[in-house]
């Protein structure tokens, strides 16, 4: 019997009460703000009437022991994900708990007490401003 799981083709809803381990052999956040656009942008510029799916590049897990999974491959997208969505106000999905990082693990839940925009976030005009005002509590 295998401890691993084919997650197969999932919606972001369906990470749902997921817990996500990073270990400490993964490298920090490292994305900086053009990645982060670049990844917002592609988003908003999917047409979902047109029909079709919307992937990210897989995202890697296996079983953790203390349960929940860990991550190997995919923690800036999910990280990236998780501040975006805490930013624009909707229910986080899933968690992620840093094995070495911890205060990333405390701030990230604070990011949309940072957002002075509130829900709203027009990303080709307030981006200098966000990234200022989240690089000060970073």
């Amino acid at each position: 019997m295998s401890d691993h799981t084919s997650f197969g083709l999932r919606p972001i809803k369906d990470l749902q009460n997921m817990v996500f381990h990073v270990e400490k052999y993964q490298r920090g956040y490292k994305w900086d703000v053009q990645q982060v656009l670049d990844l917002l942008f592609d988003i908003e510029e999917f047409d979902a009437d047109a029909g079709g799916l919307y992937c990210l590049q897989p995202v890697v897990v296996k079983k953790h022991p203390e349960g929940g999974w860990e991550l190997i491959d995919g923690q800036q997208r999910l990280t990236t994900l998780y501040i975006a969505l805490q930013t624009l106000g909707h229910q986080l999905p899933y968690e992620i708990k840093y094995k070495t990082r911890t205060e990333s693990e405390k701030f990230l839940p604070k990011v949309c007490k940072l957002s002075p925009w509130k829900g709203r976030f027009d990303l080709r005009s307030e981006t200098k401003g966000f990234e200022e005002e989240l690089n000060k509590y970073w």
